[in-house]
Parts: structure tokens; C-alpha cells; sequence
């Protein structure tokens, strides 16, 4: 082989690793591994519950790295580029979302794609999935036309991934028009979606107006919309609240608008607003009732804040300017470009390993993943993997029955496959210090003169231990079995019992084994505490000697439990209720009844027997009074027609009212949203209040033409059912005045409520069209849903022929006029062109126009109900 060819060949591999190969290396001194990539990154993940990251390339590839090692690389090109990856906690596998359009199911512990679906035409930009791995919701893009102006629009999908369909599906031609998402997340507990969607834009002043927009995942409803303002950062904890941080400019600089939005029950929802003197640069929970929100510059060393979710400010948090913050499991992980810190959920440190980063970047993805055995950060073309060997300190102070420190104790320590990791004495103050890595220990504890003591604890913090040593041979010993029972005397699991001297201080506080357990106490006197989880705690004190076991019935923690019944409901209904210690059976009249004093912690079977229609429904009740709804029909296939014959024939006799060409009659069949609003007097109307009746709701305005044609049917519905049938008239327009709505209503002879929405319900049922009309079944769902869509069309379409009747008069008289009503026609036919286009939007235009995105900003676009 020639020298040329050699050298070559040489240049060839030299060019390939530099352009396609990672560059890995271990830092010097630290066991953690650093992959510097060619090509940006784009997506990184890592897999809880195994030593797998997945990390996303703009060269359309896959890498997988097992610990820190590099072992595998896919080619995704027929894919294209993932954008965003989330990982399914319950069927161990990772979803991704394409540049194509693809979703992809990947095994993270086989390192490969094992199946594709073609869900769109687009690139996939937002995705999340349900913790259960029943839906993906994700939003993907593509280019349009709207108005003669290009754009790229996108659309909102809800795919469910076992029956492989979409569920929901929403984009610029939906009835509830969609051009922009900006979030999207998914509560913890797979029941809600939020979204922040676009609600207009001023190109005046060229700024975004958004909204955050909630769906029921149960029934794939939205329950609420509210306009907010764009958030700079948006998050939700369990089911209960979600956080929203908006900034806005003041002439001292910079505020931040504080938004926290509660979800009650079925879909009630409460609001709370406040306001921060300072920029901030996001924000998320660390639980329930607290929440940390970030400066954009430090102050003072200062990096943030802990806020209560009622407005009240914590604690400050001083330390280094963090980069990046994440909420992930047991606390918070912090990213500069000088160390990694881990926090606990109150912000205080509890980890950190130093980071040398080269030049400026910034941090793009962080995590933990291998059950925390591992920690990630990426920059733009760098990754870097550490192995999280982590050190705590546990602090143990030893003192005898009197509260004198004891130096001397000796101290041994194994882990958990029985290994001594150290051993030790106290000193002078009483006190033994070690520094462990995070792991459960086994302590053994012993004293010349003293009771030995043996516990096992789970370090995972820094730790600090209070144990009292008692004597041998001062006093009597006594042995004493502890045994707690419920109060039908069986034995219960995981009871926990807690020995105290008369001044309070503990002894010891255990948890025993159901059999019971065995103590041996000095002569004296003690306080035993016994509890349980869903018992009442019992105390009772004790003298020894005198006693050789001591036993406790523990009561049960008992709630109220209301049961409603819907579509069935007659003097033979009886509704009986059975648990493993708690048996009912009551006749019922009404739709809802309680049973007192149930007790929690347990399973229920609910019976309900109504004529020859039953169901069965079973419940677990937690430790709060609670309301179960039982909807019938139970048996679909034998109790459906029935119920629906008998339901609908005085529906149907109601829509036969409107049933003309004016109107644009469907049938939803979806259930309906029951609200509170205010009469015009005030009062607060509960719709609740009506389930089991037939209710209209008629959405109008006073400045609304169309609407008033509609106000004949209605008192004619009214006259002839009276009040079999509840009708309510809710105006949706901030300017109807109480006032206003007062000489509307006489002048028009309406007899019936008239409801002012101030909390947006016309949104919740999607109404776009006034006036529309919603009738609602007694069961709860919307039977028909009637559109005065027509109406304002023929009202057109008769001054439209008065106005031709007139220019053709004077055409007639002058005849120079003609290409004046030339001109007026071409004119009309554009105006009724528009109106049937903008109404009923045909299939969207969607042109090759290259890559590059053009947003509309034109305020009339993106304006909509």
C-alpha cells in the first residue's frame, strides 16, 4: 500500500471522528463523564428507575448512555429530529415527539424505537403524557393560509395511546378557534390538563394576550378559561393548584403578578392575586402550600423566595446565582456553570458537587435519574454525568433518665447488607459524629451500666439523633407487652407507640408488629401513647410494677358520606351501603342522603335499587366527608332506551319549537357544566339546585339583534311547561348594567331569570354564536343544542334586498348609475362571502413556502370568542 493511500485513509477516519463521533472523556479527579457533541442538543431524558439518559441531536439521531458509557446511537432521520420526550412512570417506556410528526414508543432498557405512529403533518413542539400512559397530549405545527396571509398555525391533540385514536383535536378551524400554544402540562394525578393558548394580539403596541384553558381528562371537557396575561413561568402540583407568574413594567421597573388557581371538587374552581415589588425570573411549587420564585439578578445574595400560596413571604434563599432550576423527586436541583446543588422541598442544601464549565453557556436540560444514582446536565453541544456519592453528617447526643449528657457511649454503625461502615464513642458533650453516604444503617449502641439499644435509620439529610440510656440494676426491671387493636379487638398493622416519662420526654416511639411488642421499663410511672393511620390516638398512663401487658382499642376515624342519585329516582329507591365495619340500608325520597359517622380507611360497596333497575359502585373513603354521585343508567344495555324514551319525549317536544330554518339544531349528548352566577338582584344562582329538571340556558346580549327573535320561543316554552321546565337567560356582555338588563327585560316581557356571567361560562360551553341555547336533560347532559347562526344571515339577507331595492330604483331613474350598482353588488357578495367563510371555515390553505414561520399580527386575526 502506497504512502498516498495510507495517508488517506488516515484523513478519512480522522474526518469521521471529528465530524460524527462524540467527544467523551472523564474529568480528572472526579468520577463523572463529559460528552461533547458536534451536533446541538436538542432533547435530554433521563429514565427514573434505570442508568439510561436519552440524548436527542439536531443530526436527527438517538444516543443512548448507560451509566457513562456511550453504548448506542440510532439514525432517526425517516422520523426526523425528537423534539421532546416524556417518560410513562407506570409502563416503564419513553414517548417522543418528532419534527415529522411522529410519535415514538421507546424502551429505554432495550435501547430501541419499538413503534411509530404517523399522528401529523407537522413537527410535534409541546408534549407531555399521563403518568398511566393512557393519553399524549402534544401540539404540533404547519403552515396555512388565514386571510390571504401565510402562517403557521397550531393545533391541540389528545391522542389515546391504547385504543390508538384522537380524542380531542382543536386548530384555527375549530369552532373555539386555536393559533398559538405557548404551555401545556398534565396534573400529577392524570386528571387535568392546563394549557396557555393565545387569546389576541395588539400589533399596535405589539403585545400577546394569553389565556390559560383547563380540560377535565375524565370527560375531555374544558371546565374553565381565563384570560391572565402571557406567564413567564406556569406549573401545577397534584391536582389541587396551579401557578402563574406574569411581569409587568411600572415606572420603578419590573413587578411580577402572582396567580394561584384552585380546583375544587367537580370542577369549582377559586382564584387568589397578588403582586411582588421585584422581576422574576420563574417560579414553581415545592408543594401544595408554598412555592419558590426566582430572581432575575440576585439581590444581595439573595437568589429567591419561598412564598405561602396565600401571598406571604417565608424565607429568603441566599447562595450562588443558579442558571437553572428543577423540581424533581424529594426536592430541587440547581445548575451554574460552577456546581450542581441539590435542595430539599424548603430550599435548604443538602447536596453540591462543583462543575468547571469553559466559556459562557447556558444550561439547557437537568435531572436525576437510576433512582437518584445519577445526575445530568447538558449544555448545548456538552453533557456531563455524575454519579451522586453523597456524604451526610449524623449528629446522636446520648443523655441518662435525667438529662445529663453521657460520654463514652460506644457507637457501631453497618450498613444495610450488615458491613461495618464505622464505630465510635461519644465525647465529652455526649456527642457521636460521622459522615455517611446516603443509605439505611443499622446503629447498635452500648454503655457499661447502661440498657443496650439497637435502631435502623434511613439517612438521606443531614441528621441529627436524641437518645436517653437507662441504667441496669438501679430499679426493678419490668417486662411490658404493648399490644393495639380496633375496637373489634383485631390486631392492627402499623400501629406506632410512643413511651413518655411524666414531664413528656419520650422514650421511645416505635412501630410495632400487629402481635404486639415487649418492653422492659423501670419502676415508675409512664405515658403510653398508641395510634394508627385512620384511628383515633389513645393515651393512657401506667405504674409499675403492676402490669404485664397493656392494650388499646383504638376508635375509627369516622366522616359523613352523602350519596346523590341521578335519572332514577321514585318512593321504592333505596340505596345501602357496606363496608368490612359498616353496614346501612335507608329508603330515599330525595336525590341525595347521608350516612353519619362512616368509617374511613376502607372500601364501600354502594347499592342502589330503584324498581327493577339497580347499581353497584365501590369507593374508598378517605379521611374527609365526601359526596358520591351515582348516575344511572347502570346496565347500559337493558336500562338505556328506557331511560332515554322516557327523558326525551318532553326534550323533544321543547326543540320541536325551534325546529325551522332559522336555526342550526345538533345533538351533543356531552355532559353538562352546572355553574354559580348572579340574578340581576344580586343573588347567587346555583344550577346545581336544578339537577333532575329539564333547564334551558339561553346565552344572549341586549345589543345582540339576532338574540331578540329568539325571546317568542322562549316565553312560549315558559307558558306552557311553567315550572316543570327552568329556563335562564345569561347575558355574557360586562355592559349589561343591572339597569340595562331591567328595560330589556320589560320591554321585551321576559318573565323568567335573567344571570349575568362574570366568570366566563359562555366559554366553559363554547359559545361563539348569540344567540345559542342550551338544553340540558334531567340527567345532566346536554340534550340539543340550538344556534341562532341563521338569524342574523336572513336579517342581512332582508336589508340586503331593501338596499338593492332602492339602488335599482335610482338606476332606473339615472341609468349612469349602473356601474355604480355593478360595483355595490361585487361589493355585497364579497361581505356575504366573508361572513359564510369566517362562520363555517372551510379546509385550511396550506402552501410550500419553505420553513421559516411567519406569526400573524394583525389584532383582527387573532381576536375570537
Amino acid at each position: 500500500m502506497s504512502k498516498k493511500t495510507v495517508c488517506a485513509i488516515a484523513i478519512i477516519i480522522f474526518l469521521f471522528n471529528v465530524v460524527y463521533l462524540p467527544d467523551i472523556g472523564i474529568i480528572a479527579g472526579e468520577p463523572t463523564a463529559k460528552f461533547s457533541y458536534k451536533s446541538d442538543i436538542v432533547q435530554v431524558l433521563g429514565v427514573p428507575t434505570a442508568p439510561t439518559i436519552l440524548v436527542s441531536l439536531e443530526d436527527e439521531s438517538l444516543v443512548f448512555i448507560n451509566k457513562l458509557e456511550e453504548c448506542l446511537r440510532i439514525n432517526t432521520k425517516e422520523y426526523g429530529v425528537i423534539w421532546k420526550m416524556d417518560y410513562i412512570k407506570e409502563k416503564n417506556i419513553v414517548v417522543a415527539g418528532t419534527t415529522k410528526g411522529y410519535i415514538l414508543i421507546i424502551d429505554p432498557f432495550s435501547h430501541r424505537i419499538v413503534d411509530s405512529i404517523k399522528i401529523f403533518d407537522g413537527p410535534v413542539s409541546l408534549l407531555d403524557v399521563t403518568n398511566n400512559g393512557k393519553y399524549v397530549v402534544l401540539t404540533a405545527t404547519k403552515p396555512m393560509t388565514v386571510s390571504g396571509v401565510r402562517v403557521t398555525a397550531e393545533s391541540l391533540i389528545v391522542y389515546d395511546l391504547e385504543r390508538r385514536i384522537t380524542v380531542l383535536y382543536r386548530d384555527w378551524n375549530s369552532k373555539d378557534r386555536l393559533a398559538k400554544v405557548f404551555k401545556l402540562k398534565i396534573s400529577d394525578d392524570d386528571r387535568y390538563l392546563i394549557v396557555e393558548v393565545l387569546d389576541k394580539f395588539c400589533e399596535l403596541c405589539e403585545v400577546l394576550e394569553a389565556k390559560i384553558e383547563i380540560y377535565d381528562l375524565k370527560s375531555l371537557r374544558k371546565i374553565c378559561s381565563k384570560t391572565l396575561g402571557l406567564s413567564v413561568f406556569l406549573d401545577i402540583i397534584d391536582s389541587l393548584r396551579i401557578l402563574s407568574i406574569r411581569r409587568r413594567l411600572r415606572a420603578q421597573g419590573y413587578i411580577t403578578v402572582v396567580n394561584i388557581i384552585e380546583i375544587h371538587g367537580e370542577g369549582e374552581l377559586s382564584e387568589r392575586e397578588f403582586t411582588l415589588d421585584f422581576n422574576a425570573a420563574y417560579a414553581f411549587f415545592l408543594d401544595k402550600n408554598k412555592f419558590f420564585i426566582r430572581l432575575s439578578e440576585p439581590y444581595n445574595n439573595i437568589i429567591g423566595y419561598i412564598y405561602s400560596v396565600k401571598g406571604s413571604k417565608i424565607k429568603s434563599i441566599k447562595g450562588d446565582p443558579e442558571e437553572l432550576l428543577e423540581r424533581v423527586e424529594g426536592g430541587v436541583l440547581g445548575v451554574s456553570l460552577k456546581k450542581i446543588t441539590k435542595y430539599d422541598p424548603s430550599m435548604n442544601v443538602i447536596w453540591s458537587k462543583n462543575l468547571s464549565v469553559e466559556g459562557k453557556t447556558i444550561p439547557l436540560f437537568i435531572g436525576i435519574y437510576d433512582n437518584e444514582e445519577y445526575v445530568y446536565v447538558a449544555f448545548r453541544k456538552i453533557l456531563y454525568v455524575i454519579p451522586r456519592i453523597v456524604k451526610y453528617n449524623l449528629k446522636i447526643e446520648f443523655f441518662d433518665i435525667n438529662n445529663r449528657k453521657l460520654s463514652g457511649v460506644f457507637v457501631t454503625i453497618h450498613d444495610k447488607e450488615g458491613r461495618e461502615v464505622t464505630r465510635g464513642y461519644s465525647d465529652l458533650e455526649g456527642i457521636f459524629m460521622s459522615t455517611l453516604p446516603s443509605g439505611a444503617y443499622e446503629l447498635t449502641i452500648s454503655m457499661p451500666g447502661y440498657l443496650n439499644q439497637t435502631h435502623v435509620i434511613s439517612l438521606n439529610k443531614d441528621l441529627t439523633l436524641k437518645f436517653i440510656l437507662e441504667k441496669i440494676g438501679e430499679e426493678p426491671m419490668n417486662n411490658i407487652t404493648i399490644k393495639v387493636f380496633n375496637k373489634y379487638g383485631e390486631p392492627l398493622e402499623n400501629a406506632i407507640i410512643a413511651v413518655l416519662l411524666p414531664n413528656r420526654t419520650v422514650l421511645y416511639n416505635y412501630s410495632i408488629p400487629k402481635e404486639g411488642t415487649t418492653l422492659r421499663l423501670r419502676d415508675g410511672k409512664y405515658i403510653i401513647i398508641a395510634s394508627a393511620p385512620n384511628f383515633i390516638p389513645e393515651e393512657k398512663t401506667i405504674i409499675l410494677p403492676g402490669l404485664t401487658i397493656v392494650e388499646f382499642r383504638l376508635k375509627f376515624i369516622r366522616v359523613n358520606l352523602t350519596i346523590c342519585v341521578y335519572n332514577i329516582l321514585n318512593n321504592y329507591t333505596t340505596i345501602s351501603i357496606k363496608g368490612r365495619y359498616y353496614e346501612n340500608m335507608r329508603n330515599i325520597s330525595e336525590s341525595c342522603i347521608t350516612f353519619n359517622n362512616v368509617p374511613v380507611g376502607y372500601y364501600y360497596d354502594i347499592y342502589v335499587s330503584s324498581g327493577k333497575y339497580e347499581k353497584i359502585e365501590r369507593i374508598y373513603l378517605t379521611g374527609e366527608n365526601s359526596t358520591i354521585n351515582v348516575k344511572f343508567p347502570g346496565r347500559e344495555d337493558e336500562v338505556n332506551g328506557t331511560l332515554e324514551s322516557s327523558v326525551q319525549i318532553n326534550v323533544k317536544d321543547l326543540v320541536s319549537i325551534f325546529e325551522n330554518d332559522k336555526f342550526l339544531i345538533t345533538e351533543p349528548q356531552n355532559e353538562a357544566i352546572f355553574f354559580k352566577a348572579r340574578d340581576n338582584e344580586g343573588n347567587i344562582v346555583n344550577l346545581e339546585d336544578y339537577k333532575g329538571k329539564i333547564i334551558i340556558l339561553d346565552f344572549f346580549y341586549t345589543q345582540c339583534e339576532g338574540c331578540k327573535y329568539v325571546i317568542p320561543f322562549l316565553r312560549k316554552i315558559n307558558k306552557i311547561y311553567g315550572e316543570s321546565v327552568v329556563l335562564f337567560s345569561i347575558t355574557i356582555s360586562p355592559s349589561d348594567t343591572p339597569s340595562i338588563v331591567d328595560a330589556y327585560v320589560s320591554e321585551h316581557n321576559i318573565t323568567w331569570t335573567v344571570l349575568h356571567d362574570d366568570a366566563g361560562i359562555y366559554q366553559i360551553y363554547n359559545v361563539t354564536i348569540f344567540p345559542t341555547i342550551v338544553i340540558i336533560r334531567p340527567d345532566g347532559k346536554i340534550a340539543y343544542r340550538i344556534e341562532g347562526s341563521y338569524l342574523e344571515v336572513e336579517s342581512s339577507k332582508e336589508q340586503l334586498v331593501l338596499l338593492i331595492s332602492g339602488v335599482l330604483a335610482t338606476v332606473n331613474q339615472n341609468p349612469d348609475y349602473m356601474i355604480l350598482l355593478a360595483g355595490l353588488i361585487l361589493l355585497i357578495f364579497a361581505v356575504v362571502a366573508q361572513y359564510y367563510i369566517s362562520t363555517f371555515p372551510e379546509e385550511e390553505v396550506i402552501e410550500d413556502y419553505g420553513e421559516e414561520e411567519i406569526m400573524i399580527k394583525r389584532e383582527e386575526v387573532w381576536e375570537y370568542e
